[in-house]
């Protein structure tokens, strides 16, 4: 959206309007060299000011002693917060139940017949997804390894959350906000109103609800875990990962209350994660752009993809080898 944006303006003879509180580091870069005007806000709109965040190490004995996602610091604010009457926002940046479905004889996990990545369990609907072809099979399945049915559910999802804040804080208003709940736009327009009429105390939610809205009563947000998309094979997933935890932690203190930032993290000490927490965007750019000089990313470089596709593998293996001897 953003490039044909710029490719528009460009053959209009028009202007565009780039805003963002974390801009790429492409689109930062550019500015920086004169491509784009910079126009930047020193502070925030009105009276307001930015949240403090704290760093719940998720390595450290007493994280380790509880089982669920929800540690102790977290959950303690959680109470506060609900106590004192305030909105609360949790932030998974993954949706369903658990990210893999693994069989306890063999430790495989069940896979999509197209493109061999683990399927998502979303146990509301009893089946089991593909977040990227939208393949989906029954959850009753068997282990197409050792054909056992010993099937068990690992890692958390936006509805697992749900499920345990519901059971830590019975009395807590909970709604999930994420493309599963909010895929009839007039429910996801209703949620959003409830939110700000205060009918919500605590909202979970993926990255839908990290940017661009504005909740008054909202004074804490909890980042449930940081390092979802910092493992990503993708020379962006620490600008992303840092993106995502600045833009949510802008939900926090909007109103005349001081807002605060729980980010539970196993990598306290990730460049990502510490500069998000001092609010260094200028910092993490000057990182990311020391990184990628060499070997050469973008900004430094432009790079294409190439999408080779076919019914049988073998022909898509020999299509990218000679791709990559002609190139």
């Amino acid at each position: 959206g953003r490039d044909i944006a710029v490719l528009r303006a460009k053959v209009h003879d028009s202007v565009v309007i780039l805003g963002s509180a974390t801009p790429s580091i492409t689109s930062y870069s550019h500015a920086r060299n004169g491509k784009y005007n910079l126009l930047t806000m020193k502070k925030r709109v009105g009276e307001s000011m930015l949240p403090t965040v704290t760093i719940a190490d998720l390595n450290n004995s007493e994280s380790k002693e509880t089982t669920g996602i929800i540690k102790t610091t977290l959950l303690t604010k959680l109470q506060d917060n609900l106590a004192a009457k305030k909105q609360s926002v949790l932030l998974m940046n993954r949706r369903g139940f658990s990210a893999v479905y693994l069989c306890q004889d063999c430790g495989t996990p069940v896979q999509c017949d197209h493109c061999h990545v683990s399927l998502t369990l979303h146990k509301g609907k009893k089946r089991l997804l593909c977040h990227y072809c939208g393949f989906s099979t029954m959850d009753n399945r068997v282990c197409m390894q050792c054909r056992s049915t010993n099937l068990v559910p690992a890692g958390f999802g936006t509805e697992r959350v749900e499920e345990e804040v519901k059971e830590l804080l019975p009395d807590a208003r909970v709604c999930r906000l994420d493309s599963d709940t909010a895929s009839d736009r007039k429910k996801f327009l209703a949620v959003l109103a409830d939110m700000h009429d205060g009918k919500i105390d605590i909202l979970i939610g993926t990255q839908m609800i990290a940017k661009g809205h504005h909740f008054p009563l909202v004074t804490l947000v909890g980042v449930v875990w940081a390092d979802a998309g910092m493992s990503m094979p993708d020379f962006r997933a620490a600008e992303r990962s840092f993106q995502l935890i600045t833009q949510v932690t802008g939900r926090a203190g909007r109103g005349e209350a001081p807002g605060e930032v729980i980010i539970q993290t196993m990598r306290p000490d990730h460049y990502a994660i510490v500069y998000a927490k001092e609010h260094q965007y200028e910092k993490m750019y000057k990182r990311e752009m020391m990184l990628r000089q060499n070997p050469a990313f973008p900004p430094y470089v432009r790079l294409i993809c190439l999408r080779l596709q076919s019914r049988a593998e073998a022909t898509v293996q020999q299509s990218a080898k000679n791709t990559a001897h002609y190139c």
